[in-house]
């Protein structure tokens, strides 16, 4: 069941989609608020964030992504429209065969259509509804595709139920009245505070956007921090998110950036580390949502370095060697030394050697053929054991050098499984 929200006198129904600046949203699953929002809190939408994952409030000026909220629809019965001296409800349908007038929606289709402006349908030699937008064109689409509101008449009033209705639609008009003041001085603040700061002279550690990049360092638009200010005309020295140096620039190249945006970029660097197929380590989180099925100190492959469709926000979409799907945080996740991968290739080849006899990797069978892989002088055996005991398996081979010796399998090199030796005595030959 659709959700209702009154606010200022306003009903809004919730609906999970995109938002358009201008609208109305609702925190239902807050994630990255760092302090600055929580669930329940209702915002109204400024801008599309620089990477379009997220909308930037008005009020606070705080990057919220799409996952975290829902936009508050105004309910279209609540609206009552007055058109050529009679009274029509605002309603969300599709076109029925009656109708009279339409407003368009302006979600898609907004090319010579005015927001608000009342059209008139009609009806061609097929039965098919259309109207005449602005530039007199016959518009069917914005019906086919349920792009306009339907108004359907009221019936009439006594004079003391419209005046009822009028000081109805007067409160409510008010109470916008009131919310719009509102969020104007919020506006009105979070601006003044913006260009107090950045009238403020950039020292060290804090972050900027470069405006005026430096040949072959630094990128219009990248956040940099400044790591260093002396009394020069170029007077910042600046490294990137990543650490990497991105030259000195001077006052005019840098524009102060607000801590969302710093934390934005930060999110974005822990993302772009990774990349589709490498091979992470899972370091916490294992064998809870969403990572079921992942323990934590394995090895796993990432498949999405930036999957942005989870219900909790942007994670890293990861899969164990059977094709199960996990997602994690980049916090969670630590990238392999060379050596770990190069120990992981050595794995892999070393069963691919075992499963191509048909055994699995280290196993051992009385008759083979093995060697000490660690001490070079102790040559050449023949298994006559294989042991379990508590700590590992050991083995025993005779040795021509030292007789009879005894090795956990991790120290003992396969040189001939017994399949493949010839016994030469006893009559073999002919």
């Amino acid at each position: 069941m659709t959700k209702i929200n009154t606010i200022g006198g306003v009903q809004y129904r919730e609906i999970k989609r995109k938002a358009e600046v201008g609208e109305k949203i609702k925190v239902v699953s807050a994630a990255f608020t760092f302090g600055k929002y929580r669930e329940g809190d209702v915002f109204t939408v400024k801008s599309q964030s620089p990477r379009g994952n997220c909308v930037v409030v008005e009020e606070t000026g705080v990057y919220i992504r799409h996952s975290e909220y829902v936009v508050l629809e105004p309910v279209a019965p609540a609206d009552i429209i007055v058109h050529d001296g009679k009274q029509y409800r605002k309603v969300d349908r599709p076109v029925r065969e009656g109708d009279a007038f339409v407003i368009p929606k302006l979600r898609r289709y907004t090319t010579d259509l005015t927001s608000g402006k009342v059209y008139a349908l009609g009806r061609d030699s097929d039965g098919d509804a259309y109207f005449y937008d602005d530039v007199e064109d016959a518009r069917y689409n914005p019906i086919r595709e349920n792009d306009v509101y339907v108004l359907e008449p009221v019936a009439p009033q006594t004079a003391q139920s419209a005046l009822s209705a009028l000081e109805t639609e007067l409160a409510a008009t008010k109470a916008k009245v009131a919310e719009m003041e509102a969020q104007l001085a919020a506006a009105v603040a979070a601006q003044r505070k913006k260009a107090e700061t950045e009238a403020q002279p950039l020292k060290v550690g804090d972050y900027a956007k470069v405006v005026e990049p430096t040949a072959g360092f630094s990128a219009k638009g990248q956040i940099v921090k400044i790591t260093k200010v002396d009394d020069s005309d170029i007077p910042y020295n600046t490294q990137g998110m990543d650490g990497k140096y991105t030259g000195w620039h001077e006052a005019t190249d840098l524009v102060r950036v607000t801590d969302e945006e710093v934390a934005e970029a930060k999110r974005d660097l822990a993302f772009d580390q990774f990349v589709k197929g490498e091979k992470v380590r899972l370091i916490s989180g294992g064998g809870k949502f969403p990572l079921h099925g992942f323990a934590d100190g394995d090895v796993y492959e990432v498949v999405t370095p930036r999957y942005e469709g989870h219900s909790h926000g942007t994670k890293v979409r990861l899969a164990t060697a059977s094709g199960t799907i996990g997602f994690a945080n980049p916090d969670q996740l630590a990238k392999l030394t060379a050596e770990e991968l190069a120990e992981i290739e050595r794995k892999k080849a070393e069963e691919a050697k075992w499963a191509a006899i048909g055994r699995k990797s280290g196993e051992f069978k009385v008759g083979d053929i093995v060697k000490q892989a660690t001490i070079k002088d102790v040559g050449y055996g023949v298994v006559t054991e294989v042991i379990e005991d508590r700590a590992e398996y050991r083995v025993l081979y005779s040795n021509n050098t030292y007789g009879s010796c005894a090795e956990p399998i991790r120290l003992l090199e396969l040189v001939a499984p017994v399949e493949s030796v010839v016994n030469l005595r006893g009559g073999d030959v002919a």
